[in-house]
């Protein structure tokens, strides 16, 4: 890919230009709101990390009580509750529904770590 130096910039029709700027300013907008949302938060005991920045995002108090998280296939609910007390419960089912009752396979991994999957992927490393 070659570099869009001002100087190639200019060659191109003006139609061009102009949608390149209204990108620009596009982009320059989306990034003084992704700021200002990163700006505005306000710490909670649940977070996670976003992908591209590395940065925290945070979940609101009223959702830093109790997690819910399926797996990507939708076979795999995971619940995490956080209490008072310092205590995090943790709670997993099978199959299609978050409260089901279908079995799933807890592995360890490593110290304090674990793999939690479908029976299906159960020898999956």
């Amino acid at each position: 890919m070659t570099d869009a130096t001002p100087e190639r910039i200019a060659k191109l029709p003006v139609w061009a230009r102009e949608h390149l700027a209204s990108l620009e300013r596009e982009r320059d907008r989306a990034v003084a709101a992704h700021r200002a949302y990163l700006d505005s938060q306000t710490e909670s005991n649940i977070w996670f990390r976003d992908r591209e920045t590395g940065e925290r995002i945070y979940l609101n108090e009223a959702a830093s009580e109790k997690i819910n998280i399926t797996s990507r296939c939708g076979r795999v609910h995971l619940a995490v509750t956080c209490y008072h007390d310092d205590r995090i419960e943790l709670s997993w089912s099978g199959g299609q529904d978050v409260y089901g009752l279908g079995d799933c396979c807890f592995i360890p991994t490593s110290y304090q770590q674990a793999r939690i999957v479908h029976p299906a992927n159960a020898s999956v490393r």
